[in-house]
């Protein structure tokens, strides 16, 4: 799957648009080229034709830190992994950085989610995984093993307290996955 890389586009674009309206109050419409890091990131770490059994998120935010992102207008979806093109800097987006959690469980999750959009991959377990909206006609898909299936996405939506700015936690904390 390369969800990795339309993570990484999404949770940029959702951050630029939360920028533009806290900061100028305007509605901004941004698309930014997940073909880039499909066609890229991979090649950086000798894992070309690879990328379609998923990458780490950081590797790709590694790649738009240092070299920026194309809007998608100047390096358009094909749907295959291509040679990694070329693009102006000016018809790129640049990330002045981005953060990892501080520990790797549900705490450190909510407290990324709290600072603005944010790149998941999880693996999820079909035991507790409760709901799955697919708007694909073919069902749903998941990547790696049928036993531990995995997923990348921003999330878009999450409810850690019972009632917000108190101590309490919620009965039942969610997150909802864009993916």
């Amino acid at each position: 799957s390369v969800s990795w890389a339309f993570a990484i586009a999404n949770s940029i674009e959702y951050a630029i648009k939360k920028l533009y309206l806290d900061s100028y109050d305007q509605l901004v419409e941004v698309a930014l080229s997940a073909q880039e890091l499909i066609d890229c990131v991979g090649k950086e770490h000798d894992m070309g034709g690879k990328v379609c059994d998923g990458l780490p998120i950081a590797w790709g935010f590694d790649y738009v830190f240092e070299n920026g992102i194309a809007f998608r207008q100047f390096y358009p979806q094909t749907g295959n992994e291509d040679q990694c093109q070329f693009v102006a800097d000016d018809q790129k987006y640049h990330i002045a950085g981005y953060e990892k959690p501080h520990v790797y469980n549900k705490l450190g999750l909510f407290d990324l989610v709290m600072k603005g959009p944010t790149a998941v991959s999880m693996g999820l377990d079909p035991e507790y995984f409760q709901y799955y909206r697919n708007d694909r006609a073919e069902g749903p898909y998941f990547t790696n093993a049928y036993w531990r299936p995995s997923v990348y996405g921003v999330v878009v939506e999450y409810l850690q307290y019972a009632v917000e700015g108190a101590a309490d936690y919620a009965e039942w904390p969610y997150f909802a996955v864009e993916a």
